[in-house]
């Protein structure tokens, strides 16, 4: 699969979003899959001196080529970002994979999720992934 993570960024601590995306990453590859994950092209993005808003066009073009949505939701926090990538998931037929932390709940990415992951914690939720195929 070519799989797109779309996460929560702002407010976000980078240094832990980078080990959990980072563990992600590895584990999905790990299996096979093609992985986008934005946070990976910091380095791209400063290089290119782009704007908030050509990231964000880049982005969007880069979900439209990924068959797959991974929503990671670690908190009851919103992301208007994401919600945005929801929207575009729908509207474009992509599968959907809402991985979630139990005792959180957000109607509308979960009703629109093709497969849902509850997960207790990070190894919790690494586990899971890593059984996946």
């Amino acid at each position: 699969m070519k799989i797109f993570i779309s996460y929560r960024f702002t407010g976000e601590n980078l240094s832990e979003l980078k080990s959990i995306l980072g563990k992600i990453n590895e584990i999905l590859k790990s299996k096979g899959h093609d992985i986008f994950c934005s946070l990976n092209e910091e380095e791209y993005f400063k290089s290119r001196k782009l704007t908030v808003d050509e990231i964000y066009e880049y982005c969007n073009q880069k979900l439209e080529e990924y068959d797959t949505i991974l929503f990671f939701i670690k908190s009851e926090e919103k992301s208007k970002g994401m919600e945005m990538e929801l929207e575009k998931a729908i509207k474009h037929n992509k599968r959907i994979i809402v991985a979630i932390k139990k005792n959180i709940y957000f109607s509308r990415f979960c009703e629109n999720a093709h497969e849902i992951i509850k997960y207790t914690d990070l190894e919790n939720l690494y586990a899971l992934l890593s059984k996946r195929d």
